[in-house]
Protein backbone atom coordinates (compact mmCIF):
# COMPACT_ATOMS: atom_id res chain seq x y z
CA UNK A 1 0.00 0.00 0.00
CA UNK A 2 2.57 2.48 0.69
CA UNK A 3 4.40 2.19 -2.49
CA UNK A 4 1.43 3.63 -4.35
CA UNK A 5 2.16 6.44 -7.09
CA UNK A 6 0.21 8.90 -5.83
CA UNK A 7 1.13 11.67 -3.68
CA UNK A 8 -1.77 12.73 -1.60
CA UNK A 9 -2.75 9.68 0.67
CA UNK A 10 -3.86 8.91 4.14
CA UNK A 11 -3.52 5.50 5.75
CA UNK A 12 -4.99 4.80 8.63
CA UNK A 13 -4.34 1.41 10.13
CA UNK A 14 -7.67 -0.19 12.61
CA UNK A 15 -5.82 -3.48 14.72
CA UNK A 16 -7.88 -5.06 16.95
CA UNK A 17 -5.52 -5.20 19.85
CA UNK A 18 -2.76 -7.41 18.85
CA UNK A 19 -1.19 -9.20 21.10
CA UNK A 20 2.03 -10.06 18.92
CA UNK A 21 4.16 -7.82 17.58
CA UNK A 22 2.06 -5.78 15.83
CA UNK A 23 2.32 -2.66 17.55
CA UNK A 24 5.79 -2.64 17.49
CA UNK A 25 5.85 -2.51 13.84
CA UNK A 26 2.97 0.00 13.40
CA UNK A 27 4.68 2.08 15.70
CA UNK A 28 8.11 2.09 13.30
CA UNK A 29 5.33 4.06 10.62
CA UNK A 30 4.52 6.46 12.71
CA UNK A 31 5.79 9.50 10.04
CA UNK A 32 3.84 7.85 7.23
CA UNK A 33 -0.02 6.85 8.78
CA UNK A 34 -1.74 6.29 11.74
CA UNK A 35 -3.15 3.65 13.70
CA UNK A 36 -5.25 2.71 16.43
CA UNK A 37 -4.57 -0.83 18.70
CA UNK A 38 -7.59 -1.58 20.72
CA UNK A 39 -10.56 -4.60 21.06
CA UNK A 40 -13.14 -3.98 18.40
CA UNK A 41 -16.57 -5.52 17.64
CA UNK A 42 -15.75 -7.34 14.72
CA UNK A 43 -14.21 -6.85 11.08
CA UNK A 44 -17.37 -4.87 10.04
CA UNK A 45 -16.98 -2.23 13.60
CA UNK A 46 -13.20 -2.36 12.68
CA UNK A 47 -13.72 -1.09 9.26
CA UNK A 48 -16.56 1.53 10.19
CA UNK A 49 -13.89 2.92 12.86
CA UNK A 50 -11.41 3.33 10.14
CA UNK A 51 -13.94 5.08 7.77
CA UNK A 52 -15.30 7.69 10.30
CA UNK A 53 -11.29 7.94 10.62
CA UNK A 54 -10.75 9.57 6.68
CA UNK A 55 -10.51 12.98 5.60
CA UNK A 56 -10.25 12.30 1.93
CA UNK A 57 -12.63 12.33 -0.93
CA UNK A 58 -12.03 9.06 -2.16
CA UNK A 59 -12.70 5.98 0.33
CA UNK A 60 -11.23 2.32 0.20
CA UNK A 61 -10.16 -0.81 2.73
CA UNK A 62 -7.97 -3.52 2.51
CA UNK A 63 -7.59 -6.37 5.16
CA UNK A 64 -4.34 -7.28 5.93
CA UNK A 65 -2.88 -9.16 3.60
CA UNK A 66 -4.81 -7.58 0.59
CA UNK A 67 -2.75 -5.96 -2.32
CA UNK A 68 -3.23 -2.90 -4.50
CA UNK A 69 -0.96 -2.91 -7.70
CA UNK A 70 1.27 0.21 -7.47
CA UNK A 71 -0.61 2.73 -9.75
CA UNK A 72 -4.23 1.32 -8.63
CA UNK A 73 -5.09 4.43 -6.99
CA UNK A 74 -3.53 6.81 -9.32
CA UNK A 75 -6.04 5.50 -12.21
CA UNK A 76 -8.46 5.43 -9.99
CA UNK A 77 -8.43 9.32 -9.17
CA UNK A 78 -8.27 10.16 -12.79
CA UNK A 79 -11.36 7.92 -13.52
CA UNK A 80 -13.29 10.15 -10.57
CA UNK A 81 -12.10 13.63 -11.80
CA UNK A 82 -13.22 12.20 -15.47
CA UNK A 83 -16.50 11.16 -14.41
CA UNK A 84 -17.84 12.94 -11.59
CA UNK A 85 -21.32 11.38 -11.94
CA UNK A 86 -19.67 8.10 -10.73
CA UNK A 87 -19.61 7.32 -6.99
CA UNK A 88 -18.16 4.16 -7.02
CA UNK A 89 -15.55 2.53 -9.28
CA UNK A 90 -14.19 -1.25 -8.91
CA UNK A 91 -11.51 -2.57 -11.29
CA UNK A 92 -10.24 -6.57 -12.29
CA UNK A 93 -7.84 -8.65 -9.01
CA UNK A 94 -5.87 -11.55 -8.88
CA UNK A 95 -6.14 -14.79 -6.20
CA UNK A 96 -2.95 -14.86 -4.77
CA UNK A 97 -1.63 -17.67 -2.63
CA UNK A 98 0.97 -16.77 0.37
CA UNK A 99 4.06 -16.49 -1.71
CA UNK A 100 2.05 -13.93 -4.09
CA UNK A 101 1.67 -16.33 -7.02
CA UNK A 102 -1.18 -15.82 -8.88
CA UNK A 103 -3.77 -18.63 -8.48
CA UNK A 104 -6.63 -17.19 -10.81
CA UNK A 105 -8.86 -14.02 -11.20
CA UNK A 106 -11.89 -12.81 -9.42
CA UNK A 107 -15.18 -13.17 -11.33
CA UNK A 108 -15.48 -9.26 -11.91
CA UNK A 109 -17.96 -8.44 -14.71
CA UNK A 110 -19.14 -4.98 -16.79
CA UNK A 111 -21.66 -3.76 -14.01
CA UNK A 112 -26.07 -3.94 -13.99
CA UNK A 113 -27.89 -4.27 -11.12
CA UNK A 114 -29.45 -7.52 -12.61
CA UNK A 115 -25.40 -8.75 -12.96
CA UNK A 116 -24.64 -7.72 -9.27
CA UNK A 117 -27.95 -9.56 -7.74
CA UNK A 118 -26.76 -12.53 -9.66
CA UNK A 119 -23.46 -12.79 -8.23
CA UNK A 120 -21.17 -10.06 -6.67
CA UNK A 121 -19.28 -9.07 -9.74
CA UNK A 122 -17.63 -6.20 -7.61
CA UNK A 123 -14.24 -7.13 -6.03
CA UNK A 124 -13.77 -5.65 -2.63
CA UNK A 125 -10.03 -4.62 -2.76
CA UNK A 126 -10.08 -3.37 -5.78
CA UNK A 127 -13.24 -1.12 -5.42
CA UNK A 128 -13.37 2.73 -4.02
CA UNK A 129 -16.12 5.24 -3.89
CA UNK A 130 -17.06 9.00 -2.53
CA UNK A 131 -17.36 10.10 0.32
CA UNK A 132 -20.76 11.48 -0.61
CA UNK A 133 -21.74 7.88 -0.58
CA UNK A 134 -21.20 7.73 2.73
CA UNK A 135 -22.84 10.61 3.70
CA UNK A 136 -26.01 9.12 1.24
CA UNK A 137 -25.74 5.33 1.90
CA UNK A 138 -24.34 5.02 5.66
CA UNK A 139 -21.75 2.90 7.03
CA UNK A 140 -21.42 -1.15 6.80
CA UNK A 141 -23.63 -3.25 8.09
CA UNK A 142 -22.55 -4.14 11.61
CA UNK A 143 -24.48 -7.12 11.63
CA UNK A 144 -23.04 -8.82 9.14
CA UNK A 145 -19.50 -10.66 9.23
CA UNK A 146 -18.90 -12.08 5.79
CA UNK A 147 -20.58 -10.43 3.00
CA UNK A 148 -20.75 -6.77 4.40
CA UNK A 149 -19.16 -5.31 1.21
CA UNK A 150 -21.93 -7.24 -0.95
CA UNK A 151 -24.43 -5.96 0.91
CA UNK A 152 -22.95 -2.32 0.52
CA UNK A 153 -22.36 -2.73 -2.89
CA UNK A 154 -26.24 -3.60 -3.37
CA UNK A 155 -27.36 -1.04 -1.10
CA UNK A 156 -25.36 2.18 -3.10
CA UNK A 157 -27.09 0.40 -6.04
CA UNK A 158 -30.28 0.81 -4.53
CA UNK A 159 -29.77 4.40 -3.75
CA UNK A 160 -28.68 5.15 -7.72
CA UNK A 161 -25.74 6.07 -7.21
CA UNK A 162 -23.16 5.70 -10.47
CA UNK A 163 -21.28 2.29 -10.03
CA UNK A 164 -18.67 2.13 -13.24
CA UNK A 165 -16.17 -1.41 -14.10
CA UNK A 166 -12.40 -0.02 -15.58
CA UNK A 167 -11.07 -3.11 -17.52
CA UNK A 168 -7.37 -2.62 -15.36
CA UNK A 169 -6.01 -4.86 -12.31
CA UNK A 170 -6.07 -3.02 -9.13
CA UNK A 171 -5.54 -5.65 -6.60
CA UNK A 172 -4.70 -9.04 -5.47
CA UNK A 173 -6.89 -10.51 -2.64
CA UNK A 174 -5.18 -13.39 -0.95
CA UNK A 175 -6.99 -16.30 -0.52
CA UNK A 176 -6.28 -19.21 2.14
CA UNK A 177 -7.24 -22.71 2.81
CA UNK A 178 -9.24 -21.82 6.02
CA UNK A 179 -10.81 -18.72 3.84
CA UNK A 180 -13.40 -21.74 2.09
CA UNK A 181 -14.03 -23.77 5.48
CA UNK A 182 -17.45 -25.63 5.06
CA UNK A 183 -18.75 -23.86 8.23
CA UNK A 184 -17.71 -20.38 7.12
CA UNK A 185 -19.56 -21.39 3.37
CA UNK A 186 -22.98 -22.14 4.78
CA UNK A 187 -22.68 -19.01 7.02
CA UNK A 188 -21.81 -16.73 3.57
CA UNK A 189 -24.88 -18.48 1.97
CA UNK A 190 -27.05 -17.42 4.50
CA UNK A 191 -26.19 -13.86 4.91
CA UNK A 192 -26.35 -13.76 0.69
CA UNK A 193 -30.25 -14.81 1.07
CA UNK A 194 -30.81 -11.72 3.56
CA UNK A 195 -29.26 -9.16 1.68
CA UNK A 196 -30.79 -10.37 -1.78
CA UNK A 197 -34.13 -10.31 -0.87
CA UNK A 198 -33.91 -7.41 1.37
CA UNK A 199 -32.27 -5.21 -1.54
CA UNK A 200 -33.12 -7.27 -4.50
CA UNK A 201 -36.94 -8.69 -3.49
CA UNK A 202 -35.31 -12.34 -4.48
CA UNK A 203 -32.26 -14.73 -4.45
CA UNK A 204 -30.74 -15.60 -7.39
CA UNK A 205 -30.77 -19.07 -8.67
CA UNK A 206 -27.11 -19.42 -8.83
CA UNK A 207 -26.66 -18.75 -4.95
CA UNK A 208 -29.34 -21.18 -5.11
CA UNK A 209 -27.88 -23.79 -7.04
CA UNK A 210 -24.84 -23.06 -4.95
CA UNK A 211 -26.15 -23.56 -1.32
CA UNK A 212 -27.54 -27.09 -2.54
CA UNK A 213 -24.23 -28.05 -3.82
CA UNK A 214 -22.91 -27.11 -0.98
CA UNK A 215 -25.01 -28.80 1.25
CA UNK A 216 -25.55 -32.30 -0.76
CA UNK A 217 -21.68 -32.45 -2.45
CA UNK A 218 -19.37 -30.75 -0.34
CA UNK A 219 -21.27 -31.66 3.80
CA UNK A 220 -20.86 -35.12 5.32
CA UNK A 221 -24.56 -34.27 7.25
CA UNK A 222 -28.27 -35.85 6.53
CA UNK A 223 -28.85 -33.99 3.91
CA UNK A 224 -25.35 -34.98 1.99
CA UNK A 225 -26.67 -39.05 3.06
CA UNK A 226 -30.10 -38.23 0.70
CA UNK A 227 -28.37 -36.50 -1.54
CA UNK A 228 -26.44 -39.30 -2.65
CA UNK A 229 -29.31 -41.99 -2.08
CA UNK A 230 -32.54 -39.52 -3.53
CA UNK A 231 -32.88 -39.34 -7.37
CA UNK A 232 -32.89 -35.77 -8.14
CA UNK A 233 -33.57 -34.25 -4.80
CA UNK A 234 -30.91 -32.06 -5.53
CA UNK A 235 -32.79 -30.40 -8.32
CA UNK A 236 -36.51 -30.68 -6.56
CA UNK A 237 -34.53 -28.34 -3.23
CA UNK A 238 -33.46 -25.87 -6.32
CA UNK A 239 -37.00 -25.40 -7.36
CA UNK A 240 -38.16 -25.68 -4.40
CA UNK A 241 -35.92 -22.85 -2.85
CA UNK A 242 -36.46 -21.33 -6.67
CA UNK A 243 -40.37 -20.50 -5.66
CA UNK A 244 -39.39 -19.66 -2.46
CA UNK A 245 -37.22 -16.86 -2.53
CA UNK A 246 -36.83 -16.51 -6.57
CA UNK A 247 -39.42 -13.38 -5.84
CA UNK A 248 -42.04 -12.69 -5.86
CA UNK A 249 -41.31 -15.28 -2.97
CA UNK A 250 -43.84 -17.78 -2.16
CA UNK A 251 -44.89 -19.11 1.29
CA UNK A 252 -43.69 -22.59 2.37
CA UNK A 253 -46.99 -24.18 1.24
CA UNK A 254 -47.08 -22.17 -1.92
CA UNK A 255 -43.47 -23.27 -2.96
CA UNK A 256 -44.44 -26.89 -1.83
CA UNK A 257 -47.71 -26.73 -3.88
CA UNK A 258 -45.88 -25.47 -6.93
CA UNK A 259 -43.29 -28.60 -6.83
CA UNK A 260 -45.95 -31.14 -6.40
CA UNK A 261 -47.16 -29.40 -9.47
CA UNK A 262 -43.95 -29.77 -11.24
CA UNK A 263 -43.60 -33.35 -9.95
CA UNK A 264 -47.28 -34.36 -10.87
CA UNK A 265 -47.07 -32.59 -14.91
CA UNK A 266 -43.59 -34.86 -15.40
CA UNK A 267 -45.58 -38.00 -13.65
CA UNK A 268 -48.13 -37.39 -16.26
CA UNK A 269 -45.71 -36.67 -18.93
CA UNK A 270 -44.43 -39.90 -18.59
CA UNK A 271 -47.21 -41.91 -17.66
CA UNK A 272 -48.96 -41.09 -20.80
CA UNK A 273 -46.91 -39.67 -23.30
CA UNK A 274 -44.00 -41.62 -23.42
CA UNK A 275 -45.48 -45.11 -23.56
CA UNK A 276 -47.69 -43.94 -26.50
CA UNK A 277 -44.69 -42.62 -28.59
CA UNK A 278 -42.79 -45.52 -27.21
CA UNK A 279 -45.78 -48.24 -28.46
CA UNK A 280 -46.37 -46.30 -32.02
CA UNK A 281 -42.56 -46.52 -32.75
CA UNK A 282 -41.94 -49.98 -31.87
CA UNK A 283 -43.04 -51.03 -35.16
CA UNK A 284 -40.59 -49.16 -37.08
CA UNK A 285 -38.01 -50.36 -34.80
CA UNK A 286 -39.12 -54.05 -35.29
CA UNK A 287 -38.25 -54.66 -38.39
CA UNK A 288 -35.52 -51.77 -38.75
CA UNK A 289 -33.40 -52.92 -35.80
CA UNK A 290 -33.43 -56.79 -37.42
CA UNK A 291 -32.25 -54.98 -40.53
CA UNK A 292 -29.28 -52.98 -38.79
CA UNK A 293 -28.16 -55.76 -36.61
CA UNK A 294 -27.84 -58.10 -39.57
CA UNK A 295 -25.89 -55.79 -41.46
CA UNK A 296 -23.72 -54.65 -38.81
CA UNK A 297 -22.96 -58.33 -38.12
CA UNK A 298 -20.15 -58.25 -40.55
CA UNK A 299 -18.61 -55.09 -39.36
CA UNK A 300 -18.23 -55.86 -35.83
CA UNK A 301 -16.98 -59.71 -36.66
CA UNK A 302 -14.45 -57.53 -39.04
CA UNK A 303 -13.63 -55.23 -36.08
CA UNK A 304 -13.59 -57.62 -33.56
CA UNK A 305 -10.92 -59.66 -35.67
CA UNK A 306 -8.54 -56.55 -35.47
CA UNK A 307 -8.54 -56.47 -31.87
CA UNK A 308 -10.57 -53.09 -31.65
CA UNK A 309 -13.59 -52.03 -29.70
CA UNK A 310 -16.59 -51.74 -31.45
CA UNK A 311 -19.24 -51.76 -28.67
CA UNK A 312 -19.89 -47.72 -27.26
CA UNK A 313 -20.68 -48.03 -23.71
CA UNK A 314 -23.66 -48.10 -22.60
CA UNK A 315 -22.82 -45.40 -19.86
CA UNK A 316 -22.31 -42.41 -21.55
CA UNK A 317 -21.18 -39.53 -19.52
CA UNK A 318 -19.29 -36.09 -18.81
CA UNK A 319 -17.48 -34.81 -15.76
CA UNK A 320 -16.45 -31.49 -15.08
CA UNK A 321 -19.70 -29.21 -16.79
CA UNK A 322 -21.61 -27.09 -14.44
CA UNK A 323 -25.26 -26.75 -15.50
CA UNK A 324 -25.01 -22.75 -15.82
CA UNK A 325 -22.51 -24.15 -19.02
CA UNK A 326 -19.16 -23.33 -16.97
CA UNK A 327 -16.54 -25.88 -17.27
CA UNK A 328 -13.84 -27.28 -14.26
CA UNK A 329 -10.46 -27.34 -14.99
CA UNK A 330 -10.59 -30.64 -16.18
CA UNK A 331 -13.30 -31.98 -18.39
CA UNK A 332 -13.70 -36.23 -19.22
CA UNK A 333 -16.49 -37.06 -21.71
CA UNK A 334 -16.81 -40.91 -22.05
CA UNK A 335 -16.44 -42.96 -25.41
CA UNK A 336 -18.74 -42.42 -27.73
CA UNK A 337 -19.84 -43.11 -31.21
CA UNK A 338 -21.32 -39.42 -31.31
CA UNK A 339 -17.70 -37.59 -31.02
CA UNK A 340 -16.35 -39.14 -34.37
CA UNK A 341 -16.72 -35.91 -35.60
CA UNK A 342 -15.28 -32.19 -36.28
CA UNK A 343 -16.03 -31.06 -32.51
CA UNK A 344 -16.45 -27.31 -31.57
CA UNK A 345 -15.84 -25.74 -28.57
CA UNK A 346 -17.15 -21.89 -28.48
CA UNK A 347 -17.33 -19.30 -25.43
CA UNK A 348 -14.99 -16.95 -23.17
CA UNK A 349 -12.08 -18.27 -20.92
CA UNK A 350 -12.25 -15.49 -17.57
CA UNK A 351 -8.32 -16.00 -17.19
CA UNK A 352 -5.23 -16.47 -20.04
CA UNK A 353 -4.67 -20.36 -20.05
CA UNK A 354 -3.58 -23.14 -22.29
CA UNK A 355 -6.07 -25.60 -23.51
CA UNK A 356 -5.30 -29.19 -23.88
CA UNK A 357 -6.92 -31.21 -25.59
CA UNK A 358 -6.48 -35.49 -25.40
CA UNK A 359 -8.14 -38.91 -26.72
CA UNK A 360 -6.99 -41.87 -24.75
CA UNK A 361 -4.10 -40.00 -23.48
CA UNK A 362 -2.64 -38.87 -27.16
CA UNK A 363 -2.46 -35.36 -27.63
CA UNK A 364 -5.65 -33.86 -30.59
CA UNK A 365 -4.86 -29.93 -29.85
CA UNK A 366 -2.72 -27.42 -27.67
CA UNK A 367 -4.37 -23.74 -27.51
CA UNK A 368 -3.65 -20.99 -25.74
CA UNK A 369 -7.20 -18.43 -25.16
CA UNK A 370 -6.77 -14.87 -24.52
CA UNK A 371 -9.00 -14.14 -21.38
CA UNK A 372 -12.45 -12.41 -22.25
CA UNK A 373 -11.97 -12.85 -25.36
CA UNK A 374 -14.83 -15.12 -27.92
CA UNK A 375 -12.73 -18.21 -28.86
CA UNK A 376 -14.12 -20.85 -30.97
CA UNK A 377 -11.89 -24.32 -31.00
CA UNK A 378 -12.17 -26.82 -33.85
CA UNK A 379 -10.95 -30.44 -33.58
CA UNK A 380 -11.12 -33.94 -34.71
CA UNK A 381 -13.54 -35.74 -32.41
CA UNK A 382 -12.78 -39.77 -31.27
CA UNK A 383 -15.14 -42.35 -30.25
CA UNK A 384 -12.37 -42.63 -27.24
CA UNK A 385 -12.67 -41.38 -24.48
CA UNK A 386 -11.41 -37.58 -24.92
CA UNK A 387 -10.27 -34.70 -22.30
CA UNK A 388 -10.14 -30.83 -21.86
CA UNK A 389 -7.73 -29.61 -19.47
CA UNK A 390 -7.05 -25.90 -18.84
CA UNK A 391 -4.02 -24.74 -16.65
CA UNK A 392 -5.62 -20.98 -15.16
CA UNK A 393 -9.00 -20.95 -13.68
CA UNK A 394 -11.09 -18.69 -11.36
CA UNK A 395 -12.80 -19.09 -8.21
CA UNK A 396 -16.33 -17.72 -8.04
CA UNK A 397 -18.30 -16.89 -4.73
CA UNK A 398 -19.90 -20.27 -4.67
CA UNK A 399 -16.52 -21.82 -3.92
CA UNK A 400 -16.51 -23.30 -7.96
CA UNK A 401 -13.18 -23.72 -10.12
CA UNK A 402 -13.82 -22.23 -13.20
CA UNK A 403 -11.98 -22.34 -16.22
CA UNK A 404 -13.99 -21.75 -19.13
CA UNK A 405 -17.88 -20.13 -20.48
CA UNK A 406 -19.65 -22.17 -22.57
CA UNK A 407 -21.27 -20.40 -25.09
CA UNK A 408 -21.81 -22.82 -28.15
CA UNK A 409 -20.56 -26.91 -28.42
CA UNK A 410 -21.89 -30.12 -29.95
CA UNK A 411 -19.07 -32.02 -27.63
CA UNK A 412 -22.04 -33.49 -25.27
CA UNK A 413 -25.43 -33.15 -24.89
CA UNK A 414 -27.35 -32.06 -21.61
CA UNK A 415 -28.44 -35.81 -21.35
CA UNK A 416 -24.39 -36.70 -20.76
CA UNK A 417 -24.19 -33.90 -17.67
Amino acid sequence: MLSQRYPNLEYIVIDGGSTDNSVEILKSYDNRLRWISEPDGGQTNAINKGLAQCSGEIFAYLNSDDVLESDAVAKVVSFFLNHPEIGLVYGNANYIDTEDRVTGRYATAQYSFERLVHDCCICQPAAFWRSSVVKSVGQFDENLNYTMDYEYWLRIAKHGIGIEFIPDTLANSRLYPENKTMSARENIYKEIFAISLRHAGRVSQNYIQGYWHHRLWERNDVWAKLGHIVPKLDKCLIEYDSARYGGPGKTHAGAAWYLLRRIASSLKYRAWYLPRRIASSLKYRAWYLLRRIASSLRYRWKRFSKHSPVLTPLDIRVSGVFSDNWLAPRVVMSPSTARRRMLILAGLAPADCVLRIQSDELPILEQRIAANTPTRIEFAGSDKAITLEFDNSIIDEGGRTLSFRVEHTNCFSEEEI
